[in-house]
């Protein structure tokens, strides 16, 4: 088999070859008292995340429960990759 016909076989059984999902994820993390909202990035395969951060509303640390997942890795910005360190694996 040609590599020609491999393609026209790949084309034709898979048309809408989409390209691999990120490692990680954007949600969003909501404060259990006032319901103050944070964004966080967690691994796509990891459980629901919760956290103790600083509350603003409340004006201390209380518990922050994920209610979103808002976005994966490959939508985020240069900007926002540099800070959380993350690196583009596909990079030529």
């Amino acid at each position: 088999i040609s590599i020609f016909q491999l393609e026209r076989y790949t084309d034709q059984f898979w048309p809408h070859r989409m390209g691999a999902k990120s490692k990680y994820v954007i949600v969003q993390l909501a404060s259990v008292i006032t319901g103050a909202t944070r964004v966080w990035l967690r691994e796509r395969a990891a459980e629901k995340t919760s956290r103790i951060l600083f509350d603003p509303a409340l004006g201390r640390e209380c518990l922050f429960e994920e209610v979103k997942r808002i976005k994966g890795k490959s939508t985020l910005s240069a900007n926002v990759k540099k800070m959380y360190g993350i690196e583009d694996t596909h990079s030529a």
